[in-house]
């Protein structure tokens, strides 16, 4: 019996991590998550998790309602329900479905440590890879890269260098806090860490620049949180002296890095709309429209996907974009939900960002799982004032939702939290070490397991 369960929560871990594994070999991200989904279903205490998943149907609700709603307002006024609108609107209910799954999948401890494990080694390999093809040109996968060599190189299985670092910033934190969490793992984490930092600022955008440094930030105040006062404060002023370096050495000898910075810092020169645009790559010729468009419909917006459409209308005649389909989105979170689900959207995304935020803030006492990693890369995905490709498509829905589940399958269960130096270790709920860093955060402890 003993064997049988073993065996079972090993295919339920590397189900769970499946999506991750799969993802270097297949672009087709809905495939395996749709698959975790019937799987999860089948299971019984998928069904508990509607009751119990609060976090998950809030999420569902700040998203998918503006959407239905968006979509009956339009179907009245224009007679017709957009069928593009539904299938954006069934995406939602099946991304809700996968965090379900997950956090029904993760009931057992042995489930949650081989899913942690597997995510980890798989994130670490892509890391891995990065780093030998930007130094010495070799791809572990054998795709060829567009240049001979330089951070073009750092592609791995995605279609634009850019793409890579995106992709690794943000689906490093899980793994990063979980080691974090590790009796012994503080210097792995930290060496994980700095390595993604280098294939970040080798290949990632600005806004995965500015996403992973606000990581490492976390990170840093989580590490250092426990630690006796001299090397605390040690680690608190290092740290940013060490991505100073790491910065400046990128900047040395990274021909792209230099172009990108140069491009940004443009706007110290003179500060007018022509600097401010050329800086920005051009996005207030996308903005503006796309306001003046969110304008015409403030309340409900357009419904899910319409900008690309609709937006030749709004265009200036000598903007760079006119007569051309090049616009696909609006290049800016916050300005995509309004044009997709109106006020009434904006403000339920907000709301919910806002209630993570909080409930991340309540829980800081045990901030080094790895639930807390996969709820921050999930605020960091959805940074306010990052880019995003429609708010609504399936691949940016379901690895939103796949983070989701995976942080509050780990978090509802006492799942591990970092190891604090020289002191005494506790049992959680489910039997796995819960660090007590002093009264008040055993108190804080004794309410979230």
């Amino acid at each position: 019996m003993t064997m049988a369960t073993g065996r079972r929560d090993l295919l339920a871990g590397l189900l769970v991590a499946s999506p991750l594994l799969a993802l270097p070999f297949s672009r087709s991200y809905a495939l395996f998550s749709l698959a975790l989904i019937f799987v999860g279903l089948l299971s019984r205490e998928v069904r508990a998790q509607w009751r119990r998943q609060t976090g998950v149907l809030w999420a569902a609700g700040a998203i998918g309602l503006p959407v239905l709603l968006t979509l009956l307002v339009l179907g009245l006024q224009q007679g017709a329900i957009s069928t593009l609108g539904v299938e954006k609107l069934a995406v939602v209910a099946a991304a809700t479905l996968l965090a379900l799954a997950l956090a029904g999948l993760l009931e057992r401890p042995g489930v949650r440590r081989v899913a942690a494990v597997a995510i980890a080694l798989t994130v670490a390999f892509w890391v891995a890879d990065g780093l030998l093809q930007l130094l010495i040109g070799f791809d572990l996968f054998g795709i060829p890269a567009a240049d001979e060599f330089g951070p073009d190189r750092v592609r791995a299985f995605f279609t634009k260098a850019t793409r890579y670092g995106y992709y690794v910033g943000f689906l490093l934190m899980p793994p990063a806090f979980w080691l974090l969490s590790r009796p012994g793992g503080r210097w792995l984490a930290a060496l994980l860490a700095v390595a993604g930092a280098v294939v970040v600022f080798a290949a990632g955008s600005r806004y995965a620049m500015f996403g992973y440094g606000f990581f490492l930030m976390v990170f840093v105040l989580v590490a250092a949180c426990g630690l006796p006062p001299r090397p605390r404060l040690a680690l608190l002023l290092g740290a940013p002296v060490a991505l100073l370096l790491l910065t400046t050495l990128m900047f040395t000898f990274n021909p792209s890095f230099q172009a990108r910075l140069q491009q940004t810092a443009v706007v110290l020169q003179q500060l007018d709309r022509d600097t401010v645009n050329r800086a920005l790559s051009l996005r207030l010729d996308v903005w503006e429209p796309a306001l003046a468009m969110a304008a015409e419909h403030w309340a409900v917006g357009y419904g899910p996907s319409e900008f690309e459409r609709q937006v030749d209308e709004y265009l200036a005649a000598d903007s760079p974009f006119a007569g051309e389909t090049r616009i696909m989105h609006a290049h800016q979170v916050l300005i995509e939900i309004l044009l997709g689900s109106g006020v009434v959207g904006l403000a339920a995304f907000l709301a919910y960002y806002a209630w993570l935020v909080r409930y991340l803030w309540q829980r800081r006492y045990h901030a080094a799982t790895f639930g807390w990693g996969c709820l921050l890369a999930y605020l960091l995905l959805w940074l306010p004032f990052g880019s995003q490709k429609d708010f609504y498509s399936s691949e940016q829905l379901l690895v939103s939702f796949y983070l989701l589940g995976l942080g509050f399958g780990f978090f509802g269960h006492g799942a591990a939290v970092g190891l604090a130096v020289g002191v005494p270790e506790t049992a959680g709920r489910a039997g796995w070490p819960i660090a007590a860093p002093g009264a008040q955060a055993a108190k804080q402890l004794e309410g979230d397991v």
